[in-house]
């Protein structure tokens, strides 16, 4: 099922990559899923696992996905994209280095 999840949500990144952002990691994505499912996918890795910034799943009748732009900051150790750095920099980046 992963592999459909992702193609999904690779699509609807696609129709809007150059209208409202370039890479995937600065994207938003509204995820539905079916409820069996949903329970089981919604966790804070997948937005790590679908390379974007944030993912927010809900339980539907079909797999859908809406991407939309990600208000964030880029980490300048990890690009990885938040909504607030301190020093350009994430919270495990910080961590990491100390």
């Amino acid at each position: 099922i992963f592999s459909t999840i992702k193609d999904v949500v690779n699509k609807s990144i696609e129709d809007k990559r150059d209208e409202n952002f370039k890479q995937s990691q600065q994207a938003s994505i509204k995820l539905t899923l079916h409820s069996e499912d949903e329970m089981k996918w919604n966790t804070p890795e997948l937005k790590d696992y679908l390379l974007v910034s944030e993912v927010e799943v809900t339980a539907g009748d079909s797999i859908t996905s809406e991407a939309s732009t990600y208000d964030s900051h880029k980490c300048a150790r990890c690009w990885k994209h938040f909504r607030s750095l301190d020093r350009d920099i994430c919270t495990h980046c910080k961590s990491v280095i100390k």
